[in-house]
């Protein structure tokens, strides 16, 4: 029996303590689905996944940012940021632009101007510890969480596109939502497949980490949307 935790969904339920916290939580899904967030596998064929990764040989790249400019601690976030060519900008626009409609009924929501889409790769030890889209955490003084502050509000929902599969072309490298667990306890953990689009609030109960890659290279597509509530 599950302890300290909120139901969600049918299958997904949130951390007590976060879920006390004040933040804004929307948008958020009827409580009557099976999990919070949405997975649309093969949105992209493998295929023009590969295809597409292929016009970045030769690209310049260059460490992604902290949030408000803060000096990079690669302790926190060891990503890479590439520019994007056509081909894969148009992969991704064609993605979201297929499940545009799902993904507004699902969230209840209008979705609005969105940030231009950032393509992060992840070398061989590179990760992004937790952190919510759409705010900052406020810590004590032991480090501990004791809530979020929206430091970003036009983030309402984002989107993930994942380019390249964990187990095939990297080790390492899941997904992690670390307040929501499922019907075992267990934190939600998603490994990344090619060609798999994700969309998910981008409010704190929703922050997430992406576990340090082990081998090989690991790619996806993330933007962030504003939204009419």
């Amino acid at each position: 029996m599950l302890d300290d935790v909120v139901t969600v969904s049918e299958k997904i339920y949130a951390d007590r303590k976060v879920w006390a916290m004040d933040f804004p939580r929307q948008p958020m899904p009827s409580p009557y689905v099976e999990r919070p967030f949405l997975t649309f596998e093969e949105a992209v064929p493998h295929d023009a996944c590969r295809d597409a990764l292929a016009t970045l040989e030769g690209c310049d790249t260059k460490a992604a940012a902290l949030r408000g400019d803060r000096a990079l601690d690669r302790s926190i976030r060891d990503t890479l940021l590439h520019p994007l060519t056509p081909q894969i900008e148009r992969l991704y626009e064609e993605a979201v632009g297929k499940y545009r409609s799902k993904i507004e009924r699902f969230f209840a929501v209008a979705l609005g101007a969105a940030t231009r889409p950032q393509l992060l790769e992840y070398r061989e030890g590179g990760r992004y510890r937790r952190h919510a889209d759409n705010a900052s955490e406020l810590v004590d003084s032991r480090g501990e969480l004791v809530g979020y502050r929206v430091t970003i509000p036009e983030r309402k929902v984002t989107t993930l596109l994942f380019l390249n599969t964990q187990g095939e072309d990297f080790t390492g490298g899941a997904l992690l939502f670390n307040h929501l667990v499922d019907e075992e306890g267990k934190t939600v953990t998603l490994k990344p497949r090619a060609g798999t689009l994700l969309a998910f609030p981008s409010h704190p109960l929703f922050a997430h980490e992406v576990e340090p890659v082990q081998s090989g290279r690991r790619f996806a597509i993330a933007q962030w949307h504003d939204a009419v509530l």
